[in-house]
């Protein structure tokens, strides 16, 4: 394989590892959500002691995780679908150039 193939194809593997961890999230998303509305409606008090939470702690719980991290997962769905980790890309290669000149100039 030569240089740019291999270049190409470095760039083919980052890009299918986000779209993995994008759908690891998701997947971690849906199972923790489900877990917290089976725990909400009671589904695992029989293997737990008497619940000592406050009843709108729980109801709170069972809103704002979702929403929440529904926004992280919304924005990390941006990153490795719209903008393909543009931004990230051009800033580390910034960074790079800027130490490279820093240890240049030492």
């Amino acid at each position: 394989m030569n240089e740019p193939d291999f270049n190409k194809y470095e760039r083919a593997q980052k890009r299918v590892s986000d779209i993995k961890g994008f759908h690891r999230h998701v997947i971690t998303y849906v199972v923790i959500n489900i877990i917290i509305v089976l725990a909400h409606i009671g589904i695992f008090d029989a293997f737990a002691m008497k619940n000592t939470l406050d009843e709108d702690v729980i109801t709170w719980n069972l809103f704002i995780t979702p929403v929440l991290w529904g926004i992280g997962l919304g924005i990390h769905a941006l990153r490795v679908f719209v903008f393909k980790g543009s931004f990230f890309k051009r800033w580390e290669e910034r960074k790079i150039q800027e130490l490279m000149d820093e240890e240049e100039n030492m």
